[in-house]
């Protein structure tokens, strides 16, 4: 799993709307969202990040 900083400061990391988490997948299966990672309780939601995500917000933070 790859964990990113986003400009805001926070972290999170970036997954595919209903990847593993459905048996039939949801009609917007193609777009990435960001979530906050585990220790970021208070960092706030953004926006879904489209089909191909623009990262040049975002710096990797570190791998798991």
């Amino acid at each position: 799993m790859k964990v990113f900083r986003h400009k805001n400061g926070f972290l999170y990391t970036i997954e595919q709307v209903g990847r593993g988490k459905t048996i039939t997948p949801p009609k917007n299966w193609k777009y990435f969202h960001a979530y906050p990672y585990e220790t970021n309780k208070e960092a706030p939601l953004l926006p879904t990040l489209g089909e191909v995500p623009n990262l040049n917000e975002w710096t990797l933070a570190f791998e798991i």
